[in-house]
């Protein structure tokens, strides 16, 4: 019998941890993602990307750099990557 995810009544006030922790930790592992195994999670994995990536070519373009939440992988290739966010938090550009 599978496990079923109970969430919240509301997310108002819950901050960036409070997501983590209440929202995705148990969703990743309802889905089966284990450290060390097939369906690896990775948290909190630094990441860099060059201007030219993202088509940023001015010399005033930093790289964008940041840490991913977390990085789902099934057998060594990364699938999707997951950025979590406090519930009051508008999505901008940059965060996608």
């Amino acid at each position: 019998m599978a496990d079923a995810l109970r969430l919240p009544d509301s997310l108002e006030g819950f901050g960036e941890v409070d997501i983590r922790e209440e929202i995705m930790a148990p969703l990743l592992a309802l889905w089966g993602y284990r450290k060390g195994s097939d369906a690896d999670v990775i948290r909190e994995l630094p990441l860099r990307y060059p201007r030219a990536f993202l088509d940023r070519k001015k010399s005033t373009d930093r790289p964008l750099r940041g840490k991913a939440d977390y990085v789902l992988d099934v057998k060594g290739s990364v699938r999707w990557i997951i950025e979590t966010k406090p519930s009051a938090a508008a999505i901008t550009q940059d965060d996608v």
